[in-house]
C-alpha cells in the first residue's frame, strides 16, 4: 500500500527533523519526504531551512521534494550534503509544479511524509497523493484507514520533539 503521513499544520526545524525522522522508522519500501516552507523564521530563515536538508539525507529517506520560495534551501542543503546522491532530490517552487514530480514518484509500498507551515496549505498534495493512490483502474481495491502515529513515533519524539497535529492515512493496494 501507500502510506501518507500529513503534518501539515505547522512547522519549525524541530518539528521537520522529528516528523523526517518518523518517516525513516516506517517500513515501506520507498521512503519519499515532502516538505515546504517553514514561516515566520526570520532572518535564521534561510540558514534553518538548509539545517533540515542536511539532515534529511542523514535519514536514509529515498527522496525529497522541496515545495516553497524557502524550501529551495532545503533542497540546497540536502543537494550539498550528500556525496553519494543515494537521496534522490527535487525543487518545485509551487505545489501545482510539485503535483507532477509526485505523480512520477508515487508507487506500491511507498510511505510519503507531508509536512510545512499551515499557510503552505499542503494539504493539497496530500489530496493530491491519496487520489494518486487510489489510482484510475476499477479493478484495484483501495481500503482507506485513518490511525494515530502516537505509537510509532513516542520514542523518536522523546529524543526530537513534537510533531504538530499528525494525522495519518494509509492507502492499501488489496488485489
Amino acid at each position: 500500500g501507500v502510506t501518507v503521513l500529513n503534518d501539515t499544520y505547522n512547522a519549525n526545524p524541530q518539528s521537520m527533523r522529528a516528523a523526517v525522522e518518523v518517516l525513516s522508522k516506517f517500513s515501506g519500501a520507498y521512503k519519499i519526504a515532502v516538505l515546504g516552507d517553514m514561516l515566520e523564521l526570520g532572518d535564521l530563515g534561510p540558514a534553518l531551512h538548509e539545517s533540515v536538508g542536511q539532515f534529511v539525507v542523514t535519514c536514509g529517506i529515498d527522496c525529497l521534494i522541496a515545495v516553497g520560495d524557502l524550501a529551495e534551501n532545503i533542497y540546497n542543503g540536502a543537494n550539498e550534503a550528500q556525496k553519494d546522491g543515494k537521496v534522490e532530490c527535487y525543487y518545485r517552487p509551487t505545489k501545482e509544479e510539485a503535483k507532477a514530480v509526485l505523480d512520477q514518484m508515487i508507487r506500491k509500498d511507498a510511505t510519503i511524509l507531508c509536512k510545512a507551515s499551515r499557510g503552505m496549505a499542503m494539504e493539497e498534495l496530500v489530496e493530491q497523493l491519496l487520489f494518486l493512490a487510489r489510482g484510475d483502474n476499477d479493478s484495484m481495491h483501495i481500503q482507506m484507514e485513518a490511525f494515530d502515529l502516537t505509537e510509532v513515533a513516542a520514542e523518536v519524539l522523546k529524543e526530537t520533539g513534537m510533531i504538530d497535529q499528525t494525522h495519518t492515512f494509509s492507502a492499501r493496494w488489496e488485489g
